[in-house]
């Protein structure tokens, strides 16, 4: 009786463990596409403003430049509008 209930308990481990894993890189599938435009609208705001260097908020506690955040936004959306543009029934007719 022991030893069944050990089995079904590792069973249930491993499901679980598995399951985490899966949604896991789900995740990652999601955000990949996600992260490449916050990486190309960076690039794009920091050649903009010619500079070498663009730290994340959280990365670094004194800092006295310029914070690009509201920039680097609007250009994650101007991009995400050229790679999926509104479906034909949204967009108004002239």
């Amino acid at each position: 009786e022991q030893e069944k209930l050990m089995k079904k308990q590792q069973a249930i481990q491993e499901r679980e463990q598995s399951a985490q894993m899966e949604l896991e890189a789900y995740s990652n599938e999601l955000n990949q596409p996600i992260l490449e435009m916050v990486e190309k609208s960076v690039k794009i705001v920091s050649d903009r403003h010619n500079y070498d260097y663009v730290f994340d908020e959280s990365t670094l506690i004194i800092a006295n430049g310029p914070d690009i955040t509201e920039e680097v936004i609007q250009e994650a959306r101007i991009l995400d509008s050229q790679l999926n543009p509104p479906p034909a029934e949204l967009v108004p007719s002239e």
